[in-house]
């Protein structure tokens, strides 16, 4: 069996028998990958405290074109975010962008873009103060690498650019903007001031060494936590635990 070796970052893990456990992690080279860790609840050598949610490992694994898990030879750490298990809100933020990792990304398919934005946001999560911004941040970013880049810019029915304008409606079925003219006697319809369209758009447009100088107003993240959480799970297709805790949590 060939060895792999990769950085990665786990999104889950569960115990196995008395002494194994199932690891998923997402990988810079080869996507999410779900592996056995034999023995990892005895082997400090082997694995140590590199097994752990959230952590940011080197990893060496093997596989067989027959086998469904790969088996986790090494993981060593290079990055804990330990203030992400030390507080219940920064904790269910890391959560539910693993969460978001796990349900809506295909095994074994590699987005380097996606995995980066992974780390960048959990290092910012762990470091900086508490800022709801990060995780519709995280949404616009992941839904722009998913394929599901909603559209913010112009009316999805007349076509005109949004330029001015206290109001404008959000569709969650159809992923983008209507205009006040066009949304007259329809249903279904989120209202969205400008400002914050532009603000989810310069979160999916930036290099990621600037989004940590994005800065929603209340007005902004009122607005966009009733938009990008449920148009994400829209096209997953189900409700997501992790954001009915962070409602929880919120309410």
């Amino acid at each position: 069996m060939p060895e792999y070796r990769t950085t990665a970052v786990i999104l889950t893990i569960r115990d196995y028998g008395d002494i194994d456990r199932i690891v998923t992690f997402y990988t810079s080279d080869f996507g999410k990958v779900s592996g056995i860790a034999k023995g990892a609840k005895k082997s400090l050598k082997r694995f140590g405290a590199a097994l752990d949610l959230f952590s940011h490992v080197d990893i060496s694994f093997f596989t067989k074109e027959t086998l469904s898990l790969v088996r986790i030879n090494h993981c060593h750490l290079k990055q804990s975010f330990p203030s992400l298990h030390k507080d219940i809100t920064s904790m269910s933020y890391g959560s539910y962008m693993a969460e978001l990792i796990n349900e809506m990304t295909a095994e074994r398919v590699a987005h380097r873009e996606l995995f980066h934005t992974l780390i960048k946001l959990l290092s910012l999560i762990d470091s900086s103060p508490f800022k709801e911004d990060y995780l519709r941040i995280f949404e616009m970013r992941f839904l722009v690498a998913s394929g599901f880049r909603p559209t913010l810019t112009h009316c999805l029915d007349c076509k005109q650019k949004l330029e001015k304008g206290p109001r404008f409606w959000f569709n969650i079925p159809r992923g983008g903007v209507v205009c006040p003219s066009c949304a007259l006697n329809k249903n279904n319809l989120h209202p969205v001031s400008l400002g914050t369209l532009k603000l989810l758009e310069q979160a999916g447009n930036l290099t990621l060494d600037k989004i940590e100088r994005l800065n929603f107003s209340s007005q902004a993240l009122e607005e966009s936590r009733e938009i990008m959480p449920h148009f994400v799970q829209y096209h997953l297709g189900k409700e997501l635990k992790s954001l009915k805790f962070l409602e929880k949590i919120r309410g």
